[in-house]
C-alpha cells in the first residue's frame, strides 16, 4: 500500500516540475537554459513573434525558432539596450521544418530591455524585446 501512495505522489509532482531545455553543444552556449522565441511567417507580410517580450537571465541561451511555408532568409539584429546588444544578432534560412538559431545572453549582461529587429526577407520586420533580469 505504501508503494502505491508513493507512486501516486510522485506522479502528481511530474506536471509541477516541468522540463528545462539546455542548449546543445554546437550552439555556442552549451548547457545554458534555453529561452525559446518562436518566429512564424506567412505570405502577405505577416510575421508573429511569441512571446513578443521574452524574459531571460545572464548566461541563458535564446533559441530563435524560425518557421514559414517557404524558405526565406531570417535576420535578427540587436538595436538597443542598457549594454552591448550585438549578442542578439543571428541570421540564416527559415523553412517549413523550423530552423533554430541560438544566441547567448552574456553572463555580464546589464539588467533591462534589449530591443532587436526580426526581418524575414520579402515578408516584413517586427521589433520584439528581450528583458534581462
Amino acid at each position: 500500500m505504501n508503494n502505491y501512495l508513493v507512486a501516486v505522489f510522485l506522479a502528481a509532482l511530474v506536471p509541477i516540475t516541468g522540463c528545462v531545455s539546455l542548449a546543445p553543444e554546437d550552439s555556442g552556449c552549451a548547457g545554458a537554459t534555453v529561452r525559446r522565441i518562436n518566429i512564424v511567417y506567412q505570405r502577405h507580410s505577416k510575421i508573429t513573434v511569441a512571446p513578443p517580450s521574452r524574459y531571460a537571465s545572464p548566461g541563458d541561451a535564446i533559441e530563435y525558432r524560425v518557421k514559414g511555408p517557404e524558405a526565406r532568409l531570417f535576420n535578427s539584429t540587436g538595436t538597443s539596450g542598457p549594454g552591448s546588444f550585438a549578442w542578439l544578432d543571428a541570421s540564416g534560412p527559415g523553412n517549413s521544418r523550423g530552423n533554430s538559431y541560438f544566441v547567448c545572453v552574456p553572463k555580464n549582461a546589464n539588467t533591462g530591455d534589449y530591443e532587436y529587429l526580426v526581418e524575414i526577407d520579402g515578408v516584413g520586420t517586427l521589433d520584439p524585446v528581450v528583458h534581462v533580469e
